[in-house]
């Protein structure tokens, strides 16, 4: 059953497949290369964990497949399921939530995605510049009742 999505536009993103096997993998959308390909795209070489096996693989995203899915390519783990992306081939944005996956090829293999942006604990710019104009907003607030409160009061 899946969650709600939410679209991500952070650089990174961390894959969490339970299941048949036990797999993750981090997305670097800045820093990896990856291919628009006409059912999706792909991430080459991601470093992908299997088991506590660490290998590299390309990683492939799809919206054609059930709907949607992902590959692992060179690899038996062919997985359909909703599309984990919006957006063009060319420009897509990631999804972040919870889905569930299964073999496209191979009924068996069954998991459940965890999807995790992990940029989403770091405010953006814009969010900076309103915390700090509310601080000194706030501190000139009380420097003024802290000048009023100390004047002397003249009858």
């Amino acid at each position: 059953m899946a969650t709600l999505p939410a679209p991500a536009h952070a650089a990174q993103f961390l894959y969490q497949l339970t299941g048949n096997d036990t797999i993750s993998f981090t997305i670097d959308t800045d820093a990896l290369v990856f291919d628009a390909q006409p059912d999706g795209f792909i991430f080459r070489s991601v470093n992908v964990t299997v088991n506590s096996v660490v290998q590299i693989a390309d990683i492939g995203f799809v919206y054609e497949y059930s709907d949607g899915g992902l590959v692992i390519l060179g690899t038996q783990y062919d997985l359909a399921g909703p599309t984990l992306f919006t957006g063009p081939n060319n420009a897509p944005n990631l999804l972040s939530g919870n889905f569930d996956l299964v073999g496209y090829t191979d009924d068996s293999l069954k998991f459940s995605l965890t999807a995790t942006d992990l940029g989403a604990a770091v405010p953006e710019p814009e969010a900076w510049l309103m915390i700090l104009t509310g601080f000194f907003l706030l501190a000139g607030l009380l420097r003024r009742r802290r000048a009023i409160a100390s004047k002397p009061l003249t009858s």
